[in-house]
Formats: C-alpha cells, sequence, structure tokens
C-alpha cells in the first residue's frame, strides 16, 4: 500500500477534527465518545487512532485547532487600518470576518 503524503495525512486528521467538533457540539465533551466521533468520520477507528490516542488527546487538539482559528481571525482584523468597529468586523453570512 502506498504511503500517505503528509498533504493527505493532514486532511486526514483535519477531517477527524471537523467530526470531533461535530460530536462534541451535539451532545457535549462528556457525552462524546471515541466510539461516536469514529462513527461521524466514517473511517476506521485504527484511521481516527493513528492521529489521536485517546479522548483526551482529540479534545485537546480541538481546542487548540479553535483557539488558532480564532487568533488568525483577530489577527486578520487588527492588521486593517483603521481598525474595524466590532459591527465592521461581522459578516451576517459567515460570522467574524
Amino acid at each position: 500500500m502506498p504511503r500517505l503524503s503528509e498533504e493527505r495525512r493532514e486532511e486526514r486528521r483535519r477531517h477527524t477534527l471537523f467530526s470531533a467538533w461535530s460530536c462534541f457540539s451535539r451532545t457535549g465533551f462528556h457525552a462524546t465518545s471515541m466510539d461516536d466521533v469514529i462513527a461521524a468520520t466514517g473511517v476506521s477507528s485504527s484511521a481516527v487512532h493513528r492521529y489521536f490516542c485517546s479522548k483526551d488527546q482529540l479534545i485537546d487538539a480541538a481546542a487548540d485547532e479553535a483557539l488558532t482559528l480564532v487568533r488568525d481571525v483577530f489577527g486578520r482584523l487588527l492588521e486593517r487600518r483603521p481598525t474595524p468597529s466590532p459591527s465592521e468586523g461581522r459578516d451576517p453570512a459567515r460570522g467574524l470576518l
């Protein structure tokens, strides 16, 4: 079997994170099991466990990724001159710019 490229590996990891976010938002951290996340990904349990050994590790990675996204949004807003007001920094269709 051919080895996965780094890009494909990262795509799979992010897919697992997005699937976990979906589960967490639907039922909460405590009520979501690794089996729930695995089912949401549509891939095998070994594929998920290749990236995240435990639910705690998955929660940590999901939180880190979410904080990175938020930091990027605020960074882009702060780079704009003049810095937009809260109402100007909001796109009704997508939330924050």
